[in-house]
């Protein structure tokens, strides 16, 4: 597993491709963590200029030819970045939409109803259906997308239009897709 620098893969992205996206791995600490390039998928090792700690990754056979062999843990090689002086480019996730409604992923009712969306432009097609089922242009739902968090977008149903549960049930059930027919019937106060 290849090792950069956390300030080299902000300026620079993936060792690989030069994406400025990663998904985090499944360790952190020390000053160290893995990611997982959203663009060419490999995972690699991003390190604090200060990390401390050296990390064994994944095992394997130190003779794959030879079921007996004993297995071998993997260390990260701290190698200087191979994209240095090439800019990241930024990743966005693609659009993609269903035949009806929008993809929207519900974390659960809690003060309101939260859920993920892929992207900016899908939040604003929920926000729009919103406006059409209540009638108006003002509204207590909204997209919560923030610039510093391009891949982390959330769509924010309230309870004073919504029956979030309801909601909830009805887009789990419709394989985490909302529609204005499922808004329609979840209206605050509606009893279908």
């Amino acid at each position: 597993m290849l090792s950069i620098l956390y300030n080299e893969y902000k300026e620079w992205g993936c060792p690989n491709c030069g994406c400025d996206s990663a998904i985090s791995g499944c360790f952190s600490g020390g000053g160290v963590t893995t990611g997982t390039c959203r663009h060419c998928k490999l995972t690699f090792e991003i390190r604090s200029d200060n990390g401390i700690g050296t990390v064994r990754y994944g095992s394997h056979p130190e003779n794959p030819s030879d079921p007996k062999s004993e297995y071998v843990m993997e260390y990260a090689r701290r190698i200087p970045h191979p994209r240095s002086g090439i800019p990241a480019w930024h990743w966005e996730p693609k659009d993609v939409r269903p035949d009806e409604g929008e993809y929207w992923s519900s974390r659960g009712v809690g003060y309101d109803l939260s859920g993920f969306v892929k992207t900016k432009a899908a939040g604003e097609r929920i926000l729009a259906m919103v406006h059409e089922v209540l009638g108006t242009d003002k509204c207590e739902t909204y997209l919560d997308y923030r610039p510093s968090e391009p891949t982390w977008i959330q769509f924010k149903f309230q309870s004073s239009e919504f029956d979030l549960e309801k909601l909830d049930k009805l887009s789990r059930e419709a394989d985490r897709v909302v529609t204005k027919e499922i808004l329609k019937q979840c209206l605050h106060g509606k009893s279908n």
